[in-house]
């Protein structure tokens, strides 16, 4: 395409291809006037054809962020407080790096002080807290848990060895019940057997049932209600742990303090920190004591029905009801 843009005096018009290089006497013209007035080529006007340039309708349709456009006209790019993030969270970035410093070094603290503790009750070098009442009763519950836990075992083991007599007495039945057929002559003695051993599988399904059902109840009475009771019970060693550590950091303290200021310093912090531990402390303790007594009366409650439960089945059983 080619249009005919104005000339320097304005009466000539000339044809212009925007495809097609310019003459070699344009550029040679161009050059001569750049070289009289000293003007860079690179920086000389440029026209730009008519129908090489962009419509109003495609401007409109692909607009040109101010940014770009203060680029192109030369000047510098306003930055607006909504393009860069905002310097308000600097100091909350800090203020959460401080944060998780602080619990790290509380946290380190206390590891090495429970630690240190935990050594030295093992060598016998540091005093213990010790709940007597709790202790015989965790010890109870111990012997209890594994006695209950050779309930469980021999319970299953009776379960799988019943079961496959079941399985002998139905192949027994259906034997009987075949031979019957086959031998006339006997048939009244087969029959009556055959019935016998029908009677005893369907009986002894009802045992079996019974036997399952007081394995389950004695496995979850064992392994979640006890095992919870002794997690419980981990936490308040832990917690004890930790009490010790800081009371016996309290009374070092204590004794320094009647002999150095710098100590004495140091004083209201620890005791401040012995009272949250402690109460930590007694809230676990008063805890696991209520829980105890609950499993205590949960356990003989469980017990009490189950084993009524099983004596009713093997008794129906072995009298033939």
């Amino acid at each position: 395409m080619s249009v005919a843009p104005p000339s320097a005096g304005g009466d000539n018009l000339e044809e212009v291809d925007c495809n097609d290089p310019p003459p070699v006497a344009q550029v040679q013209s161009a050059a001569g006037d750049n070289a009289e007035t000293g003007m860079d080529p690179s920086l000389r006007p440029t026209t730009i054809p008519v129908d090489c340039a962009v419509t109003t309708a495609e401007m409109q349709q692909h607009p040109i962020s101010p940014s770009a456009a203060g680029r192109l006209a030369g000047v510098s790019p306003q930055v607006s407080p909504s393009d860069t993030p905002s310097l308000t969270l600097a100091p909350k970035l800090l203020f959460n790096s401080n944060v998780k410093l602080n619990h790290l070094k509380d946290w380190s603290m206390s590891a090495y002080k429970c630690t240190k503790q935990m050594v030295l009750e093992n060598l016998g070098r540091a005093p213990k807290t010790v709940d007597l009442e709790i202790e015989r009763q965790v010890e109870l519950l111990r012997d209890t848990h594994k006695r209950y836990s050779d309930i469980i075992r021999l319970s299953r083991v009776f379960s799988n060895s019943f079961q496959h007599m079941l399985g002998s007495q139905r192949a027994l039945g259906d034997t009987f019940t075949d031979m019957a057929l086959k031998a006339p002559e006997l048939q009244p003695e087969f029959n009556a057997n055959a019935e016998t051993q029908r009677k005893l599988v369907s009986s002894g399904e009802q045992l079996l049932s019974g036997i399952n059902f007081f394995t389950s109840s004695v496995n979850t009475l064992v392994n979640k209600t006890m095992e919870d009771t002794f997690e419980s019970y981990r936490l308040y060693e832990q917690a004890r742990l930790e009490y010790d550590a800081y009371r016996v950091d309290l009374e070092v303290l204590q004794w320094s303090a009647q002999r150095s200021s710098a100590s004495v310093a140091r004083l209201p912090e620890v005791t401040e920190n012995y009272n949250i531990v402690y109460s930590k402390f007694e809230k676990m303790r008063g805890g696991l004591t209520v829980k105890l007594r609950l499993l205590e009366e949960n356990k003989v409650k469980v017990m009490h029905k189950q084993l009524v439960l099983l004596h009713r089945a093997i008794s129906a059983y072995y009298s033939g009801r």
